[in-house]
């Protein structure tokens, strides 16, 4: 029989978990919480965080725009995969500002109530 041991009794010099709770008061952590990010927006400004928002956008939109994925979906006593590839033509009549999603069944199955 395999008994799962308490490891932050057993490691009582490690800062976290409830030696850190053990430490420091419940008024700490409620501060600690409501000031949030507080000190970063005063620090780096609004424009920073707008900045990282923005490059954040443009690294999903180029990866959704570019990297084939696999989804598994589950409806009505279903479930099946599709592989969704973008797919930019070549040649085209007008600029494309985004990719055909060709979508692959790969496959389907039943599932028991």
């Amino acid at each position: 029989m395999i008994q799962q041991l308490d490891l932050f009794r057993c490691l009582p010099g490690v800062a976290g978990g409830r030696t850190l709770r053990a430490r420091r008061d419940r008024s700490y952590f409620q501060q600690l919480g409501r000031r949030g990010g507080q000190q970063t927006l005063q620090r780096y400004g609004r424009a920073h965080f707008r900045a990282l928002a923005r490059r954040s956008r443009d690294l999903q939109r180029l990866r959704r725009y570019t990297q084939p994925t696999t989804v598994i979906f589950t409806l009505h006593g279903e479930r099946w995969a599709e592989r969704i590839i973008p797919y930019w033509p070549q040649k085209s009549t007008r600029r494309r500002k985004r990719p055909i999603f060709v979508r692959i069944e790969l496959w389907r199955e039943e599932v028991g109530s």
